[in-house]
């Protein structure tokens, strides 16, 4: 995996958790990043359960994120 310091203390949305969504939310992890996600299937998203913020997003609030 290949992480970056230009990722650490910004806050990214991964909404899509199949194969590539979920290694994004690992590399931005990795590199130090706040990370809220999202898939509508329960099983994706238990895999990063206390991780990252798991919301909904036509209920969360995205601002602030820088993508």
């Amino acid at each position: 995996m290949i992480t970056s310091p230009a990722f650490a203390g910004k806050r990214y949305a991964v909404l899509g958790l199949a194969r590539s969504g979920m290694a994004a939310v690992e590399t931005l992890l990795a590199s130090g990043a706040d990370v809220i996600a999202w898939d509508s299937r329960e099983e994706p998203r238990q895999a990063f359960e206390g991780r990252v913020e798991l919301a909904d997003p036509v209920s969360a609030d995205l601002s602030g994120c820088e993508g």
